[in-house]
C-alpha cells in the first residue's frame, strides 16, 4: 500500500513537472505576438493537449450572456453563439465565486445544465475564470467527451495559471489594440483635415470625408443630412442606395436626427429596430441594425446630421468610435456649412445670370481714375461684343457705337445727379437697339466724379411693342367706330325688315280671315282648309320674325343685377306649362330657396326655354319627371333642369346651342331651333356657362352657372 502511495505521489509530481514545463512554453507563446486571435487559438490548443482534454473553449461575458469566442474540438457553429446563465450555470457559478469549478460527472451534476452537456456530449468539465481587475470577464473551459474524468489538483492549478495568462494576454492585446486604434484614428483625422483643405470642390470634400470616416470607425454605411427648415435632405451618402440622394424627410420620418438636433448631443442605438428613438420605417427601409448619430453644429445652430450604420448585425459603437466621430464633428460641420454657402453663392450667381437673360439687362462700372470699365456677361451679349475682346474704353465705345443722346449729353446727365435714368438708342452696323440706363454717380469730397455704377436693360422689344400698340389702338378705334355704325345700321335694318315683312304678313292674314268670314260658307271644304293653313303660316312667320328680333337683341342686352328667386320663377313656368296641357301627368320637382343675382326677366327666359324643352321632350311619357335644382360642380353652384325624356347622344351636346340646329330625330318637333341658343347667350352675358349631358332613352340634364360673386 505504501508502495502504491509512493507511486501515486510520484505520478502526481511527474505530472505537475510536465505541466510546469508545458506552462512555460505556453506563457512564452502568449508573449510572442500581438495577434490575440492567433495567440488564443494556440493557447487553447496547446493547453488542452497538455491537460489531455478532448475539447476546450473560451466564452466572454457580453451583457447578460456568454458568447463563445474560441473553440477546440467543438462544433465550429458554436463560435459567436450566445448563451444565458441558465444554459451555462457552471459559468455563472464561476463568475459569482471567482474560483475554478471542476465537475467530474457533467451529465448528473446540479451545477451544470445536463441537457446542454448531453447535447455537447461533454462528460466532465473544468471551468476557470478570466479575471480583469477582480471582475470575471470570461471563462476558459476544458472537457472530456469519451469518459468521465476527475481533474487533479495539479491540473486545476495548471489551468488556473493558464487562465491567468489568457486574461493578461487579453488585457495586453486590448491595450495594444487601443493604442493602434488611437494611432489609426489620429492618422485618419490628419488625413481628413488634409482633405478639407485639398480642394474647393466641397462636394468632393464631403464625399471623401464621409468615406474615410465611415471606413475608419468600421461602420458599414454613412450619411450626411442637410437641415432645410423643418426637413432633412440627404446631401451625401456612402454605400447606401444612390437614389437616397436628394430625398427629403420630416422630423417624424428620421426621429433620431430630430432628437440629436433638439438635444445637440450624440445618439447611439445598438438595436435600432427596437429603439423608441428611431423611426422603424426608415431603418427597415435601409436595413439598419445599429447607428451612431451626431448633430452638425455651427455657431450654436444645427445645420445637419452625420450618421453611421451597421447593417449585418446590431454591433455596438464603442467609446473610441464615438470619440473619433465627436472630434470629426467640427470639421464636417464647417465643411458642410462651406458647401451650403457655396451652393447659395452659386445659386445666387446662376439666378442673377438667368434674371439678366430674362430681363435683358446687365451691369457695368467705370472708374474715372483708372479709366477702366467693367461689364457683366449680359452687357457683352446685349451690345453684340465678343467677351474675348474685353471691355472697350470710353473713347472706343463712342467710336464703335452711335449713341443717341450723344456723349456730351450723357456726361451732363451723369454729372448733375447722384442717380439718373434715361433711354438711349445704340446703333452699330446692323445692330440697333434701345437701352434703358439706371446710373449712380460717385463723387469725392471735392465733388469730382470718381466712379459710375449702373445697369442697362435692352428695351428694344418694349419700344417696338409700344409702337405696335399705338398702331393697334388707332386701328382698334377705327374698327370700333365701324362696328358701332354697323350695329346701328343693323338695328335699323332689323326694324325695317321686321316692319316690311310684318306689313304684308298682316295684310295676308287679314285677307285669310276676311275670306273665312265673308265666304266661308261658299268655300269647299278643301279650299277652306287651304285658307286656314295660309292663315296659320302667317302667324308662324310672325312668331319667327319676333323670335329672330329677340334673339338678335339678346347679344346686346346688358343684364340688370338684382336678387332673383330662381325656385319661384321655376314654379311660375311649371304652372304655365301645365295650363297648356292639363291632362298630362308630370311630376315637377322644384327645389325652393334657390336665390341668385341676375336679370329676372332674362333668367325667366332661360327657365322658359329649359323647362319648356323638358316638357316638350317628355310628351310621349305616361309619367314624366322634370326637376330643377342646384348642385356643386368643381366647387361652384351649378343650376340644372333634368328630365326623363328621350335624351340625346352626348357626342351631339355641343350642337344643341347652335342657332337653327336640330338633332337627328327632332326635325318634326315644334319650334325654330334657337331656344337653347338664346339660353347660351343670356348665361354668357351674365358671365356664366351652360352645358348639357344626356343618353339616348335615359333623359337629359342641362346645367348653367352664374359667377360665384353674383350668387347668394
Amino acid at each position: 500500500m505504501n508502495e502504491q502511495n509512493r507511486l501515486t505521489r510520484y505520478n502526481h509530481v511527474e505530472r505537475a513537472h510536465q505541466l510546469c514545463l508545458e506552462l512555460n512554453d505556453i506563457l512564452t507563446l502568449m508573449n510572442s505576438s500581438h495577434d490575440i486571435d492567433e495567440i488564443l487559438h494556440e493557447v487553447v490548443e496547446e493547453s488542452s493537449r497538455a491537460l489531455g482534454c478532448e475539447s476546450a473553449r473560451i466564452a466572454m461575458r457580453e451583457g447578460d450572456n456568454w458568447v463563445i469566442r474560441y473553440v477546440s474540438n467543438l462544433p465550429a457553429d458554436l463560435l459567436g453563439q450566445s448563451f444565458t446563465d441558465s444554459e451555462l450555470p457552471h459559468a455563472a457559478l464561476v463568475m459569482t465565486t471567482g474560483k475554478p469549478v471542476a465537475i467530474d460527472d457533467a451529465f448528473h451534476d446540479d451545477r451544470t445544465n445536463p441537457e446542454m452537456m448531453k447535447s455537447l456530449g461533454m462528460r466532465s468539465v473544468m471551468v476557470l475564470p478570466l479575471m480583469e481587475k477582480n471582475v470575471v470577464t470570461g471563462t476558459l473551459s476544458y472537457g472530456y467527451h469519451t469518459r468521465a474524468v476527475s481533474f487533479s489538483d495539479a491540473e486545476i492549478d495548471y489551468a488556473e495559471r493558464i487562465a491567468t495568462g489568457v486574461a493578461l494576454a487579453l488585457q495586453d492585446a486590448r491595450l495594444y489594440q487601443d493604442l493602434e486604434e488611437s494611432k489609426r484614428l489620429g492618422d485618419a483625422l490628419n488625413e481628413i483635415d488634409n482633405v478639407l483643405y485639398s480642394t474647393q470642390d466641397y462636394d468632393a470634400i464631403m464625399n471623401k470625408m464621409l468615406q474615410l470616416s465611415t471606413d475608419v470607425i468600421g461602420a458599414e454605411t454613412g450619411v450626411i443630412f442637410s437641415k432645410e427648415g423643418d426637413r432633412w435632405r440627404v446631401r451625401y451618402e456612402y454605400k447606401l442606395p444612390v437614389s437616397l440622394l436628394g430625398q427629403s424627410f420630416c422630423n417624424t420620418e428620421v426621429m433620431h436626427t430630430a432628437i440629436t438636433a433638439e438635444t445637440k448631443r450624440s445618439l447611439v442605438a445598438q438595436d435600432a429596430l427596437n429603439s423608441p428613438a428611431i423611426d422603424q420605417k426608415f431603418v427597415e427601409m435601409l436595413g439598419i441594425r445599429s447607428l451612431l448619430d451626431f448633430p452638425l453644429i455651427v455657431k450654436g445652430e444645427v445645420i445637419g446630421d452625420l450618421t453611421y450604420h451597421y447593417h449585418s448585425s446590431p454591433v455596438p459603437f464603442n467609446e473610441r468610435q464615438v470619440e473619433f466621430a465627436r472630434k470629426l464633428q467640427i470639421s464636417i460641420s464647417l465643411a458642410l456649412e462651406n458647401a451650403r454657402l457655396l451652393d447659395t453663392s452659386l445659386q445666387s450667381e446662376a439666378k442673377l445670370k438667368e434674371a439678366e437673360k430674362l430681363g435683358k439687362f446687365g451691369n457695368f462700372n467705370y472708374d474715372t481714375v483708372t479709366r477702366k470699365t467693367i461689364w457683366s456677361e449680359a452687357v457683352f451679349h446685349i451690345l453684340g461684343r465678343d467677351p474675348v475682346l474685353g471691355e472697350p474704353t470710353v473713347e472706343e465705345f463712342f467710336e464703335l457705337y452711335s449713341v443717341e443722346p450723344g456723349r456730351e449729353k450723357m456726361r451732363d446727365l451723369l454729372g448733375n445727379k447722384e442717380t439718373s435714368e434715361f433711354d438711349a438708342r445704340i446703333t452699330r452696323g446692323d445692330l440697333a437697339c434701345f437701352l434703358h440706363f439706371s446710373v449712380r454717380s460717385v463723387k469725392d469730397v471735392k465733388g469730382d466724379l470718381v466712379a459710375v455704377f449702373g445697369t442697362i436693360q435692352d428695351i428694344t422689344d418694349r419700344k417696338n411693342d409700344e409702337e405696335e400698340i399705338k398702331e393697334l389702338n388707332v386701328r382698334l378705334a377705327e374698327r370700333a367706330e365701324e362696328l358701332q355704325t354697323a350695329n346701328k345700321e343693323l338695328e335699323a335694318f332689323n326694324h325695317t325688315v321686321a316692319h316690311d315683312l310684318r306689313q304684308p304678313l298682316n295684310l295676308l292674314g287679314m285677307c285669310c280671315q276676311s275670306l273665312k268670314l265673308l265666304c266661308g260658307d261658299q268655300l269647299k271644304e278643301e279650299c277652306a282648309d287651304y285658307v286656314q293653313d295660309a292663315y296659320q303660316a302667317t302667324l308662324k312667320m310672325d312668331r319667327l320674325i319676333g323670335t329672330l328680333l329677340n334673339f338678335s337683341q339678346m347679344g346686346r342686352v346688358e343684364p340688370r343685377r338684382e336678387r332673383v328667386d330662381l325656385g319661384l320663377l321655376a314654379h311660375e313656368v311649371s304652372r304655365s306649362l301645365q295650363l297648356t296641357e292639363p291632362e298630362r301627368q308630370v311630376d315637377f320637382r322644384i327645389a325652393d330657396g334657390i336665390v341668385a343675382n341676375g336679370d329676372a326677366n332674362l333668367l325667366r327666359v332661360v327657365l322658359d326655354n329649359l323647362l319648356g324643352n323638358a316638357w316638350k321632350y317628355t310628351g310621349m311619357l305616361e309619367k314624366a319627371i322634370i326637376e330643377f335644382g342646384v348642385s356643386d360642380v368643381e366647387g361652384a353652384p351649378s343650376y340644372f333642369v333634368r328630365d326623363n325624356g328621350g335624351g340625346f347622344d352626348q357626342s351631339d351636346a355641343e350642337k344643341l346651342f347652335t342657332p337653327f340646329t336640330r338633332l337627328p330625330g327632332t326635325e318634326q318637333d315644334k319650334g325654330f331651333g334657337i331656344g337653347l341658343a338664346t339660353v347660351e347667350r343670356i348665361i354668357r352675358r351674365h358671365g356664366g356657362r351652360v352645358w348639357a349631358e344626356g343618353q339616348p332613352g335615359k333623359g337629359a340634364c342641362f346645367y348653367f352657372t352664374l359667377p360665384v360673386s353674383s350668387v347668394s
